[in-house]
């Protein structure tokens, strides 16, 4: 799976920097976004994603079942 991750992350860059290098509309929308991600722990955001989903789930399960037990 590392190796995998490896791969396809150079092949990314191979393939992003000619375009960077080249576009004018992505030059611009990394001058936009990169203040906004840069310094974010992608770790964290994905383990709170996570836990907000599932309990988003748990809680709308639970809501249903409440109602089809008092229907």
């Amino acid at each position: 799976m590392k190796e995998l991750i490896l791969t396809t992350e150079l092949l990314f860059w191979d393939t992003l920097i000619p375009l960077m290098k080249q576009s004018k509309l992505i030059q611009w929308s990394i001058r936009v976004a990169y203040p906004f991600v840069e310094g974010l722990n992608f770790n964290q955001i994905i383990k709170t994603l996570t836990i907000t989903c599932v309990s988003g789930f748990l809680l709308g399960w639970l809501a249903f079942y409440t109602y089809y037990l008092t229907k």
